[in-house]
């Protein structure tokens, strides 16, 4: 290394250090998107660790027990979790996770979850794997918004929706929620697993703009399963 010492302008260093294997874990992160609610379905992600040595995979630790999760894991895929807080130790050199989701929770919303990896490449090390899973409603309404445009007060306007099931599969359409609102509601059929809705409003100076919606109570044919689903009402009324 050069100086300024100009009676050393050269200084020699010597440096020394350990060199870790390049572990490496992925995906980082476990998104199992957007799940309906009455959803039996298996869903299944991968996550390969890779590393330059052996590496040991000791145990893994799910954090959070309001998703359904259970983890397969070694080399080859052999050994399975018995609940999603159990701590098990598994064979060495394992270099793959499968982590599956059977269905959902219940209840609509967005869950968290939490994957900790407990490696062994010379040095015992954590790494922990956020999971994510948002479940959805059995059915949705397009557009999501039943939208009048601009009406002038006292009039009616008509607008319409089409609910839709998310997996395709078949519902019925069981009553309507309208909280007093000044509406009328009219289904038509469509398609299988398609109900068309149209929504007739009256332009009252209390109905300008949002904050106003419908209760579409529904049932999937297949499970029984019974759900809501709110469609936000959206109208501008003019007044003179």
């Amino acid at each position: 290394m050069r100086t300024n010492d100009p009676q050393s302008s050269m200084v020699r260093l010597a440096l020394s250090g350990k060199v870790r294997s390049s572990l490496d874990i992925s995906p980082l992160r476990i998104d199992f998107g957007k799940i309906p609610v009455d959803s039996g379905a298996l869903i299944a992600r991968t996550v390969i660790i890779t590393d330059d040595t052996a590496v040991m995979l000791r145990k893994i630790r799910l954090h959070n027990d309001q998703l359904p999760l259970h983890v397969i894991a070694g080399k080859p895929l052999e050994r399975a979790m018995e609940d999603a807080q159990h701590v098990r130790v598994f064979d060495k050199n394992a270099s793959m996770l499968v982590v599956t989701l059977a269905g959902g929770p219940r209840k609509v919303g967005r869950y968290e979850s939490r994957l900790a990896v407990v490696v062994y490449d010379g040095v015992e090390r954590t790494f922990e794997i956020p999971i994510f899973a948002e479940v959805v409603s059995s059915i949705q309404a397009v557009p999501k918004t039943a939208f009048f445009g601009e009406v002038n007060v006292g009039e009616w306007a008509s607008t319409r929706v089409r609910l839709k099931s998310v997996e395709q599969r078949s519902f019925r359409i069981k009553s309507v929620e309208t909280t007093d609102l000044p509406v009328k509601i009219e289904f038509t059929d469509t398609p299988v697993n398609e109900v068309e809705m149209q929504i007739t409003g009256h332009a009252t100076p209390e109905n300008a703009c949002g904050g106003k919606s419908v209760a579409i109570h529904y049932e999937m044919v297949e499970t029984g399963y019974q759900g809501v689903l709110d469609v936000p009402l959206f109208m501008r009324v003019r007044t003179p």
